[in-house]
């Protein structure tokens, strides 16, 4: 899908819009593709009536007429002659329904030789505005047209593409990005000119768009991989994550990329995923790659993933000092503990909570509800210093914020903080209305330190702040 690089393009002396003024005039007269065109288009003028474009067969050679004018276009575009024309959206005010289907059908259809420095993009568009056989154009030597109009083509072939969004776009538009790279001082933009029509087409049609992304990600040239993932903030965020983790093993060299991002949202969103789709994560923690490794390692601390725990000490030992560095802070979000780098310590410290957990934690809090108030104390606070089961532990204590005595729910809200219980949020900000002042001030508290954010006591901020 990459095009190789144009060879011998030159310069002209200022700003060339001229392509842009023939595609405005063009498309605004355009009222059907396969109806025969008599109306000349503005200095891309080509006679018509010597030759119509219903008239010339795909397979014909251009006649002697049509080649000379455009021989005289390339001539005059080089030399800088083609006064200045109307900007991209002003192209785009003409743009006619279908053209979108017409400029992709056309892109598809221009042949590119196995070995050649043909460009199908500038052909397509081409094809377009002049209404010159496509498979024509294409053998035609377009690489030779100037740097600054070549991007200006390919530009104009992405807003087509953003005015008329589809599931045809995105192949369209991957390979439009491949063009954009090779042209000098394309490169820069390619990306997030790709980006923006997998959005609009992901917003468009999500579920076909999703399948269709998937395949262009595949094949996509190198240096736009970016693009396709963080194309996905046009999903509903929850579905994001899963879509992200669906990229992993499509693209080898890539996964680093799609780990480091799965990372940074999972912060955001918490532990939203499968089982499944964990585990497809988890496993990069064994892979040959450092950077994987170390994109692996912050995801699953990321993703809550206590079944990493093991993978994670190890990494410990990894010879990559990144990879140790990973390892290590992941381990300390997973567990809410400040042990430092020892492989050692982190295997005790998690040999004592499960022997904890199986001796004495599950059985205690099964009884919390049965027993006395004085013994029912005991039980929280013993739970409070055993972090790693922290959501089995907020799950049995959050019953007891309801309780009518203030002094068992300030109880239960220190054992909340205690562990570090992070997905209680939402049930703390309700404790923010409590009749009890001195409930409200420790809840708001236990906020803060949970969640790391400076609010005031006020419900509807801690709501807004909680995405809800």
């Amino acid at each position: 899908m990459c095009a190789q690089k144009r060879p011998g393009t030159t310069r002209p002396s200022g700003p060339t819009r001229w392509f842009l003024a023939g595609l405005a005039a063009c498309l605004s007269a355009d009222a059907a593709a396969s109806a025969p065109r008599t109306q000349a288009v503005p200095r891309l003028a080509v006679s018509r009536s010597a030759a119509p474009r219903a008239a010339v067969p795909q397979s014909a050679v251009l006649s002697s007429a049509v080649s000379e004018e455009l021989e005289r276009l390339r001539t005059e575009a080089h030399k800088g002659r083609i006064p200045h024309a109307a900007s991209v959206d002003d192209a785009l005010s003409s743009v006619q329904p279908g053209t979108a289907g017409r400029f992709t059908s056309a892109l598809r259809d221009s042949s590119r030789p196995a070995g050649s420095a043909t460009h199908g993009a500038d052909a397509a568009l081409l094809a377009l505005v002049t209404g010159f056989p496509r498979r024509t154009l294409a053998r035609l030597a377009v690489e030779e047209l100037p740097s600054s109009v070549a991007l200006q083509l390919i530009d104009v072939g992405f807003a087509i593409l953003l005015a008329e969004p589809s599931v045809d776009s995105i192949m369209t538009a991957t390979l439009l990005a491949g063009e954009r790279l090779v042209v000098p001082r394309g490169a820069r933009g390619a990306p997030q000119r790709l980006q923006a029509v997998l959005e609009a087409a992901l917003l468009r049609d999500e579920r076909e768009s999703r399948r269709a992304l998937e395949r262009a990600y595949i094949d996509a040239c190198r240096g736009l991989e970016p693009a396709f993932v963080d194309a996905l903030r046009a999903v509903e965020a929850p579905r994001r994550l899963a879509l992200l983790v669906g990229l992993l093993g499509l693209r080898p060299g890539s996964d680093g990329l799609v780990l480091n991002r799965v990372h940074g949202l999972a912060l955001r969103l918490g532990p939203v995923l499968d089982d499944v789709e964990v585990r497809s994560v988890r496993a990069y923690l064994e892979s040959i790659a450092p950077f994987e490794r170390v994109g692996a390692a912050m995801a699953v601390g990321a993703l809550q993933d206590r079944d990493s725990l093991d993978a994670l000490v190890e990494l410990l030992d990894d010879a990559e000092p990144s990879v140790r560095n990973a390892a290590h802070d992941s381990l300390r979000h997973l567990s809410a503990m400040t042990i430092g780098p020892s492989p050692d310590r982190w295997r005790a410290w998690l040999e004592r909570e499960d022997e904890w957990w199986r001796e004495r934690g599950a059985r205690q809090l099964a009884r919390l509800g049965e027993v006395e108030r004085a013994e029912a104390f005991e039980i929280l606070r013993e739970a409070a210093q055993h972090r790693l089961y922290r959501d089995e532990i907020a799950v049995a204590v959050l019953p007891l914020l309801a309780d009518p005595d203030t002094t068992v729910v300030r109880i239960a809200l220190a054992t909340l903080e205690g562990v570090r219980a992070r997905g209680v949020a939402l049930d703390l900000v309700e404790l923010l209305e409590h009749p009890s002042v001195q409930v409200q001030r420790q809840a708001a508290a236990c906020l803060r330190n949970l969640t790391g954010r400076r609010l005031p006591a006020d419900p509807r901020s801690w709501r807004q702040a909680l995405g809800h």
